[in-house]
């Protein structure tokens, strides 16, 4: 019925059924919980779905029309452009995009889609769906992140190294007593190291007791110790001969190598790890769940709090947060628990003393693997000092604050530009200035222009010099409103590590008053010039600091200097006198006048000494210069040579005083000689020697000294030596002593002798030897270590390498001390070094660094470097002691399982979408099976719909077929099962044979098949596995069918040398060029497939290359995306003249009345399976007999000697076919058995004749196939 004999009324119904199925159409299109998107050809919008509106927060109207670029990242708009025309090719994209959401923020969106085409097969639209995975992307990074986060918490033991003498511990090294678990060292001393050595390696320890003597070291060795507690250790040991308090001893230098143990099994649950590794540092760690309770919390923590877990779980721990922080320190987690954001948080918590100290709590959301938050991990330290230095930061902050503006001076900070950082205002207030003028001025701003370059100048210098203070610079300061000021600044500057200026502090004075005053006087002296220069006494003035302003022409000449020279100088650079009997320098006049306010007369025996260095014997005497108002300006000085009566008087003293000094000397033994004899000596050269007073006067004084050394005494007496040297004493009893001796020529009543000083240095000797001692020691053991071990100064300069730096470096002593350590570090390595040692130096925490160091052949291994400070009893750093311990192979060992653990995960990854592939592939096929197969029960088809089901049912069992052929062969593969079967084959009429076999089927598709065989065919034979050459071309020609829709395929060989290369070439969509390779791979391909939304299992090119290469051959792939791919392998030539072979075929003959009546043996335990053969047989059969186990089948033909035919299933329950087989043949040679099996593998034929089969079909069983087996043995 056509459109105009329906009624209105039918019409309208049709309509109306019409709308509501579009409209539920609609409900559910927009109530999908995907989103939804379809494109055009040039990629704008033409439908969405509400839930793609909900996503991205748009309009309809706002998106319809739309470019899908305009909707993304810019990072994304260009990869658009050039993905989508390949999109359109290939049909299918599955990718993660940024898109824009309307309010501006950026989501990830994940995308799968499929090309829509219309009833041409041209392009219509796209079908995508999109899922906002913002969420899982963020929480993915978070969890990198944590974990990356507790990688950086794990910690390295350091070097233990014991000493063993006599098989008894004599000495450890504090990494040794932690190692041990042990207080101190004297809990291991003593102890047979049996006691030590787990009882499993006892005997190892006696066997290495007998190398240690015969070699005099052990290599390094595994071994279990035993801590004091009785856990066990995994160490890795070297023993090496050693001397040791001058005997014979062993070093053991023991590697905690528990660690590694652990990660080398890589068995152990990351939870143990992570608490032993927060039980192992300082820090309090806590964890809570779900409830925001507490589930956790390490032992730090409990020691600190001095309560027990069960005490502090739940709400526990709050029992010891100080009152007065407990809301706060709530609040502070529960608004970061709801939001499940980091928080940090100071509080203070009850000790264990009962005392509160202050913690810094920082926590930390907990997301597990699936970015599902479950509660906060805190890590707490104790901040007590820190709050403490705070508070008293604080207060000394405001007592400055307070005293900088309460001083009349200017109190300032500069910055390293010179600007004012900070300022006193209440002292800048009185000049006109604000705190908004001056901060972030330059200082120069505020300096008169005519000082500015003596300031620049100071400024300059004093960075030059790097001096820290500059004093009494003077000048001048012009006020707000214009008023000068005199000042006088006295700063003190700052430089960093590297000698640079940092800025400085200053304070500046106001001196105005006073520079007037001084140039009043200045003018008041000039008047005064002309008098001094005729007074016959030297004359000298200063001002009221001592600085020289005047001098007259005697002056000038008993001082030696000039006037323009002395002017501005400090008095006692120009007027420098000494007490004549102590030669010390004598009190400065102007300060003695400044404190007495009076005249004063000075010493009478004072000694100026010229600048030349001529001395004259002075008399003098200093008096007050003061101004109008009385008050103290300066001081002059007046004084006349009085050398020459001097000498006289200081003649008549000589004698006594040379005697006094003797006998008041507080040092060791003093004596006065004449060529030896001795003329005055003091007490303490008595009671060194054990000689009296009365002995030593008059005695040859080289009877004190030993026989051995009076050459080199008596030498150095005629020689007038003067420097100190060694010799060897004797006392009265003969004792022998160290001695140092210093001697002086002196005049000594009227004439020249020689005073001489003995020095006893026994006990100086005694503690060199010591010292040496003890640093031979320790180099003994230093150079014995298998570590670098190194040594530097406080300020970190290195003082000490050992023999192993040299060898592993290759670098000298020279080259190494100082910073020349740092030369072998890996250039990514150095700045991180150097970094962590100007840390550690600066705030005396312990070097610990992981790094690679370059070895004397330029190879780089990786070293953890340690190093701790040696301090003294005031707590000041000494030196700095350290070793470097090579972990190359611990290294390699944790890439290699890092390595090892992401290989799994892509495997596990790959198996999975393997199996899920599978499961599709098989699924696919088995649903055209059932489905139509349940479409034939319905009671009214036609033949024609009947034979139509009949062929899809066949095609897909034909096609699961395949993929399980796949499946097996790669299993085969993968097992080493596969073999070779090696016979003469004509490769020319194999690729005819295929040619011929797929020309209707590309034809089909429109397309060309050509084919290129240059051999002529008596040099197209070699030796090859026929089948597999056949598996491997058949596979080639089918993927090019699959994926050409236009243009040719093509295919064929070249010979080239001793092998010949073959080709698939096609027009088709082609490979990506990042993907060429993975396309081979086992597991990869079934990714690829199913992106690519094709049907085949994707085994097809994995199998193929395994079949080439099994062949002596190699596989390749050259493709340009969007215009092809050819495909060549490789298989070796070696010709064979060509034979004519007459191959025997049994094909299905239509002359089935020719066979004779049968009686013939169903050997078959399915049900299924035996129906078919039976309908399949029938035709031939007299008497058809049915076994359903082995057994049975045994016994039937037992009973039945005359059967002709037994299909013999060879998966049979109770007894296998190939035993039933065995068992058959030893009654009956003769009834033909023919073996039916499921596994169809090529072995299956071998074994099923060697048991006693006449022959073998595979299932699925043809009837064609079965009909020609059965023509084979009885045709007539």
């Amino acid at each position: 019925m056509d459109i105009q004999d329906k009624t209105k009324e039918e019409l309208i119904k049709e309509l109306l059924a019409m709308q509501e199925s579009t409209e539920q159409f609609r409900l559910l299109f927009n109530a999908a919980p995907l989103g939804y998107q379809s494109l055009d050809f040039d990629g704008n919008f033409i439908e969405i779905n509400q839930q793609w509106i909900d996503t991205l927060g748009y309009k309809r109207d706002e998106v319809i029309g739309k470019w899908f670029g305009d909707f993304l990242t810019p990072a994304f708009k260009d990869g658009f452009r050039e993905r989508f025309p390949v999109f359109k090719a290939q049909g299918h994209i599955h990718s993660t995009v940024e898109m824009v959401h309307k309010n501006g923020s950026v989501l990830f969106i994940a995308f799968d889609g499929k090309i829509g085409y219309d009833s041409n097969g041209e392009f219509k639209q796209t079908h995508c769906i999109l899922q906002d995975i913002t969420e899982k992307t963020r929480a993915e990074k978070a969890l990198r992140e944590s974990e990356a986060e507790y990688r950086n918490l794990i910690a390295i033991s350091p070097v233990a190294m014991g000493i063993i003498h006599d098989w008894k511990t004599i000495y450890f090294n504090p990494a040794a007593v932690q190692l041990f678990g042990a207080k101190t060292e004297n809990e291991l001393l003593g102890k047979h190291i049996f006691e030590l050595i787990h009882p499993d390696f006892h005997e190892l320890a006696i066997e290495n007791a007998k190398l240690l003597s015969e070699k005099g070291y052990v290599n390094i060795q595994e071994q279990k110790y035993i801590k004091l507690d009785g856990s066990i250790l995994e160490v890795e040991t070297q023993a090496q001969t050693i001397r040791f308090n001058e005997d014979t001893a062993t070093l053991v230098v023991m590697n905690d190598i528990t660690e590694r143990k652990k990660a080398e099994a890589a068995l152990r649950e990351s939870e143990i790890q992570y608490r032993n590794l927060a039980n192992s540092g300082s820090a309090l760690i806590w964890t809570s769940g779900l409830d925001k309770l507490c589930n956790y919390f390490n032992d730090p923590w409990l020691k600190f709090t001095g309560r027990t877990l069960q005490q502090e779980m739940g709400n526990g721990w709050t029992e010891g947060v100080h009152p007065d922080d407990f809301d706060r320190c709530l609040e502070t987690y529960v608004t970061a628990f709801d939001k499940n954001e980091p928080f940090e948080m100071e509080y203070r918590l009850r000790h264990s003393s009962g005392e509160y100290r202050w913690l810094l709590d920082i926590g930390t959301p907990n997301f597990n693997s699936r970015g599902v938050f479950f509660g906060y991990i805190g890590h707490c330290f104790d901040i007590t000092g820190r709050k403490q230095a705070e508070e008293e930061l604080r207060k000394n902050e405001e007592r400055y604050r307070l005293l900088a503006d309460n001083v009349p001076d200017i109190i300032y900070s500069l910055n390293k530009a010179g600007e004012i950082s900070t300022i006193n205002s209440p002292a800048l207030e009185r000049f006109g200035y604000s705190l908004q003028d001056s901060i972030g001025s330059p200082f120069l701003n505020f300096v008169h222009p005519e000082d500015h370059e003596i300031v620049i100048n100071s400024f300059i210098q004093a960075q030059q010099e790097q001096r820290k203070l500059t004093q009494g610079l003077k000048f001048r300061i012009a006020a707000k409103n214009g008023v000068v000021y005199w000042f006088e600044l006295n700063s003190k500057a700052h430089y960093d590590s590297e000698g640079r200026y940092t800025g400085e502090d200053g304070v500046l004075r106001e001196i105005t008053a006073r520079k007037l005053a001084e140039d009043a006087v200045r003018k008041s002296e000039e008047s005064l010039a002309i008098t001094l220069h005729s007074i016959g006494d030297g004359v000298i003035s200063t001002d009221i600091d001592g600085l020289i302003v005047n001098i007259n022409p005697v002056a000038e000449k008993l001082c030696g200097w000039d006037l323009k020279d002395a002017l501005g100088k400090p008095l006692p650079e120009v007027f420098k006198i000494i007490n004549a009997e102590t030669r010390q320098t004598a009190a400065n006049p102007v300060k003695k006048v400044l404190e007495n306010g009076a005249i004063i007369g000075l010493a009478n025996h004072t000694v100026l000494i010229s600048r030349e260095g001529i001395e004259y014997q002075i008399a003098d005497s200093a008096a007050p210069i003061r101004n109008k108002d009385g008050k103290i300006s300066g001081v002059v000085l007046v004084f006349s040579d009085v050398t020459e009566r001097y000498a006289v008087e200081m003649a008549l003293k000589e004698s006594e005083e040379r005697f006094k000094a003797l006998h008041n000397a507080s040092f060791g033994g003093i004596a006065i000689h004449d060529k030896g004899k001795i003329l005055e000596c003091n007490l303490g050269l008595s009671e060194m020697t054990g000689y009296s007073y009365d002995e030593l006067v008059g005695m040859d004084g080289l009877m004190l000294i030993a026989p051995d050394s009076r050459d080199l005494v008596l030498n150095n007496i005629l020689a007038s030596y003067e420097k100190p040297y060694e010799a060897i004493g004797m006392r009265k009893n003969g004792e022998l002593f160290p001695l140092l001796i210093e001697a002086r020529n002196v005049p000594y009543k009227g004439k020249s002798a020689r005073t001489v000083e003995f020095r006893d240095i026994t006990e100086s000797k005694q503690a060199e030897e010591a010292l040496s001692k003890s640093e031979s020691e320790f180099r003994l053991l230093a150079e014995s270590m298998p570590q670098i071990v190194w040594i530097t100064r406080s300020d970190g300069w290195n003082i000490f390498f050992n023999q192993q730096w040299v060898d592993y470096t290759g670098l000298s002593l020279e080259e190494s001390y100082g910073h020349g350590w740092n030369k072998p570090f890996h250039p990514d390595d150095q700045e991180r070094a150097w970094d962590a040692w100007q840390n550690a130096t600066t705030n005396l925490a312990t070097y610990s660094l992981e790094c690679r160091l370059r070895r004397f052949d330029g190879e780089y291994k990786w070293w953890l470097v340690r190093g701790v400070p040696v301090l003294d009893a005031d707590g000041s750093v000494l030196k700095w002691f350290g070793t470097c311990t090579d972990i190359d192979e611990l290294k390699i060992s944790e890439e290699n399982l890092e390595t090892a653990k992401l290989h799994a995960e892509e495997s596990d990854r790959l198996k999975s979408a393997f199996l899920a592939n599978m499961s599709h592939e098989i699924r696919t096929p088995m649903n055209g099976i059932l489905g139509f197969a349940e479409l034939l029960k319905k009671p009214d088809l036609t033949g024609e719909e009947q034979q139509d089901y009949i062929r899809i049912i066949e095609k897909s069992g034909t096609r699961m077929l395949n993929i399980i052929n796949d499946i097996v062969d790669i299993s085969k593969i993968e097992a080493g099962l596969m073999k070779l079967d090696l016979k003469e084959s004509n490769i020319n009429e194999q690729i005819e044979y295929i040619y011929t076999f797929f020309k209707p089927e590309v034809e089909a598709k429109g397309m060309k098949l050509k084919f290129n065989t240059p051999l002529p065919a008596l040099e197209a034979t070699i030796t090859t596995d026929r089948e597999k050459v056949y598996a491997i071309l058949t596979n080639l020609v089918k993927n090019a069918i699959k994926f050409t829709n236009r243009g040719s395929i093509e295919f064929g060989y070249f010979r080239k040398d001793d092998y010949l290369e073959f080709y698939v070439k096609d027009t088709g969509i082609g490979i990506p060029k990042d993907r060429q390779e993975a396309i081979f791979e086992r597991f990869i391909q079934a990714d690829i497939t199913d992106k690519m939304a094709r049907q085949g299992a994707g085994l097809g090119l994995s199998i193929t290359r395994a079949y080439v290469e099994m062949l002596g051959g190699k596989i390749w792939v050259e493709s340009v995306e969007g215009s092809g791919s050819t495909f060549y392998f490789t298989l070796p030539y070696s010709a064979h003249p060509a034979k004519e072979i007459v191959v025997q075929q049994y094909t299905t003959s239509n002359k089935t009345d020719q066979i004779r009546k049968l009686k013939i043996l169903i050997a078959e335990d399915d049900e299924v399976s035996e129906l078919l053969l039976d309908n399949s047989v029938k035709m031939f059969g007299k008497e058809i007999l049915k076994a359903r186990t082995g057994i049975e089948a045994f016994e039937v033909c037992k009973k039945n000697p005359d059967t002709d035919l037994v299909l013999m299933d060879i998966q049979m329950p109770e007894m296998n076919g190939y035993e039933v087989t065995r068992k058959i043949r030893e009654f009956n040679k003769d009834v033909v058995i023919i073996a039916q099996t499921a596994f169809g593998q090529s072995t299956d034929r071998e074994k099923a004749i060697e048991a006693g089969c006449n022959d073998y079909i595979a299932k699925p069983i043809g009837q064609n196939d079965l009909i020609a087996l059965i023509q084979k043995y009885f045709g007539k």
